[in-house]
């Protein structure tokens, strides 16, 4: 069922790729990860371990030099208690 969350995140993401290259748009992402897991006072190893993931691949993810599936993205995004669209808000 298609909901106005979903397509107010698929505008989002659609305009995000227009207007900058996808180099642009995975570092900002990854700021934005690292933006709310310090609003969150939690260690990028504590957000790692969350994830299951190794901590390098947490920095890879934080610095942008990754392309991390929708599906990484909602476990993020859960684990940071944010929902999707706020994680991937990098228009602020």
């Amino acid at each position: 069922m298609i909901t106005l969350e979903s397509l107010n995140l698929f505008f989002l993401l659609s305009y995000l790729i227009i207007v900058m290259t996808e180099e642009e748009l995975l570092k900002k992402i990854g700021q934005r990860i690292k933006e709310l897991r310090r609003e969150k006072g939690m260690p990028q190893i504590e957000l790692a371990v969350e994830l299951n993931y190794e901590k390098s691949n947490m920095s890879r993810l934080e610095s942008g030099r990754v392309n991390p599936r929708i599906t990484t993205l909602f476990k993020v995004a859960k684990a940071l208690d944010v929902d999707l669209q706020e994680l991937i808000n990098i228009t602020k």
